[in-house]
Order: structure tokens, then C-alpha cells, then sequence
């Protein structure tokens, strides 16, 4: 019962963090969009509902050690899952992107402005 109770704070817990996450992200886009005079952004999506626990309960029975499952993989050699590598880039311009103002076509002339964008804001 009282790892029930435990697992419910955690749960509520972690579904607060979120919450507060997504706040302060929001509170910063409008931060640093008032700041350069821009308008304010619309605001971002609530985030998903988080369940933390929803998936682990059934683990531990799912991957229970077969003796001679581990006798017939004992001489296969396991490949390591290579860390995914993010395309965002490094120093500045990770943290904000100029987004240069749409063309067109026929005039070359801009049809809207130029624009920040903050990516580690969404």
C-alpha cells in the first residue's frame, strides 16, 4: 500500500515538472520576443499527459532470463545501439536561428519579416 502511495506522489510529481517546464518555456519565448519588440508568439500546446509508471509494471516479469535462450546467445556477438547524434549544431547556434524573411519569386522583394526562432524553447 505504501509503494502505491509512493508511486502516486512520483506520478504527480513528475506530471507537475511538466507542467512547470512548459510554463517557463512559454514565459521565455514571450520574454525574449518583448524583448526585441516583436509581437508575442501564440502560445505552445499543453504538453501530453506524462504516465511514468504505465509501461514499467509489466517489465520485470516480460524479461525474466531463459537459461537456454542465454546458452544459444552466448556465442552471437550483440551490437551496441549507437547514440543518435543531433543536427541542431553547437554554441549559438543551438540556442537561436535567424529565419530569414520569405522571397518572392517574381519581385525578389520580402513578402513578410525576418524572424528569431528559439529552439530550445519548443
Amino acid at each position: 500500500a505504501q509503494a502505491e502511495v509512493l508511486a502516486a506522489q512520483v506520478q504527480h510529481a513528475v506530471q507537475l515538472e511538466a507542467r512547470r517546464y512548459h510554463a517557463a518555456c512559454q514565459l521565455l519565448s514571450d520574454f525574449y520576443h518583448g524583448a526585441m519588440g516583436a509581437a508575442l508568439p501564440p502560445p505552445h500546446e499543453a504538453p501530453p499527459r506524462i504516465e511514468v509508471l504505465g509501461q514499467e509494471e509489466e517489465t520485470p516479469q516480460a524479461q525474466a532470463p531463459d537459461p537456454k535462450k542465454k546458452a544459444k546467445d552466448k556465442g552471437k556477438k550483440e551490437e551496441e545501439p549507437r547514440p543518435e547524434t543531433s543536427s541542431h549544431g553547437s554554441g549559438p547556434q543551438r540556442l537561436r536561428r535567424m529565419v530569414e524573411a520569405p522571397v518572392d519569386p517574381e519581385t525578389g522583394a520580402p513578402t513578410g519579416p525576418a524572424r528569431w526562432e528559439f529552439p530550445f524553447l519548443e
